[in-house]
């Protein structure tokens, strides 16, 4: 039991970048070839709108392979993550700022930084409405999403530290 707690405790965690890659990844999905998403925009990868060239997704562009669907998806990620800390005036666990990463690369800036996640999070880390405020994000061209609902609670999980 001892050992094993050892070697628990001896692994590195994991930083919030790669932690929201698995949540992005896992509610994304790859496909190599460009698409409408639900709120009918061309996306393509894992997720990817705009490229990290700046030019956006069109649906005319060639397919892409899983390695440069997570060359974009991290680069992105990177931008994402600069975004929050501009926002975010509270100090963050990894994984907190991994749930935010994943719900503002989903949701994008603009609609973050005018919510109210983002006005009682820099109020109070600790506010525990604060999984009610990302459970408030379900909705993708006008409707309800199944998919959102799971992915709003997969970001809860990682924000309350209970995945």
């Amino acid at each position: 039991m001892v050992i094993a707690m050892e070697k628990e405790k001896k692994q590195p965690r994991k930083s919030a970048a790669k932690q929201a890659a698995e949540v992005i990844k896992k509610f994304e999905g790859f496909e190599s070839a460009p698409y409408l998403c639900p709120a009918n925009v061309a996306t393509i990868g894992y997720g990817t709108t705009i490229y990290s060239d700046g030019t956006k997704v069109t649906l005319d562009d060639e397919p892409i392979t899983k390695e440069k669907a997570t060359e974009e998806l991290l680069h992105h990620i990177k931008a994402v993550e600069k975004q929050v800390n501009a926002v975010v005036v509270v100090k963050l666990k990894a994984h907190q700022k991994a749930a935010l990463i994943s719900f503002v690369y989903n949701i994008g800036i603009g609609n973050f930084s005018r919510s109210t996640l983002l006005r009682k999070l820099n109020h109070c880390a600790d506010d525990q409405n604060i999984p009610k405020e990302f459970r408030r994000w379900t909705k993708g061209g006008g409707r309800v999403l199944r998919g959102l609902i799971a992915r709003r609670e997969s970001e809860v999980e990682l924000w309350t530290g209970t995945c």
